[in-house]
């Protein structure tokens, strides 16, 4: 699940995910022919194929055998 809340007129952006899910941000280049956009991740992804969300998990459960 991601949530996203955008304010136009203050320009401030507040992104929230959990679970096997991530935020991207994106924008036209503008002008240019192609049509191309910048695209970035703002979030890490909450699955055992990122190792710092199972570093995170395994210190917040220690002496837990069963975590994954």
């Amino acid at each position: 699940m991601a949530a996203v809340l955008i304010r136009v007129a203050t320009q401030d952006l507040w992104v929230a995910n959990l679970g096997d899910c991530l935020v991207v941000k994106g924008h036209d280049r503008g002008g240019d022919p192609s049509g191309s956009w910048d695209v970035g991740r703002l979030t890490e992804e909450h699955n055992t194929h990122n190792a710092n969300e199972v570093k995170r998990i395994q210190d917040a459960h220690p002496g837990e055998s069963c975590i994954f």
